[in-house]
């Protein structure tokens, strides 16, 4: 797949106005990234979202920890404008960085914010190869403050041709519940 595509301003809205809110136990999988936040027990002072898209994730962060400061990183312009939408209420406590995370300089541009308290992603990371994912891992780990946590809300590959039928069928028919009517 070329992840060029995410760059065009269609493909973008396609996505967040067709498929994001159908996306199988989206809602829970954003609550049980709270409990997580919450059971650690300490200060969220700082996070990023990696792959933010719309800003979904960070907007539930931002909403139960009213002091954290927010990093949301993406590659696509098009998201990142609905992210900016999406947060425009919160101010200077939220910065919008454009980098690749399939390239090692995203650090860069964020490590000025760092170390993170957080670092969440959500369906973003399978795009990378196997390689850079380990890569990118390591990343991640250098920038948190220790005992933060890293925190990958994402599907992996089924390990059985059944499990991933089943799962299939599960998006086809969230997506489409997602569009009754």
């Amino acid at each position: 797949m070329n992840d060029e595509i995410w760059k065009d301003a269609s493909v973008a809205q396609r996505f967040l106005q067709g498929v994001r809110g159908g996306i199988p136990f989206a809602k829970e999988q954003i609550e049980i990234l709270i409990r997580l936040i919450e059971a650690n027990g300490k200060p969220l002072r700082a996070f990023a979202d990696l792959g933010c898209g719309s800003g979904v994730v960070a907007a539930a962060i931002l909403a139960r920890f009213p002091r954290a400061q927010a990093t949301l990183v993406d590659f696509s312009p098009p998201m990142l404008k609905q992210a900016k939408a999406q947060l425009q209420n919160h101010g200077r406590r939220v910065r919008f960085v454009v980098a690749d995370l399939g390239e090692r300089a995203w650090m860069k541009a964020v490590r000025a914010r760092a170390p993170f308290d957080l670092i969440a992603s959500g369906f973003c990371i399978h795009h990378q190869p196997d390689k850079r994912k380990r890569q990118l891992y390591a990343e991640i780990f250098a920038l948190l403050r220790p005992g933060g946590m890293f925190v990958n809300i994402e599907h992996v590959s089924s390990p059985t041709q059944w499990v991933e039928a089943a799962g299939d069928e599960l998006m086809i028919d969230t997506i489409h519940k997602f569009h009754a009517g």
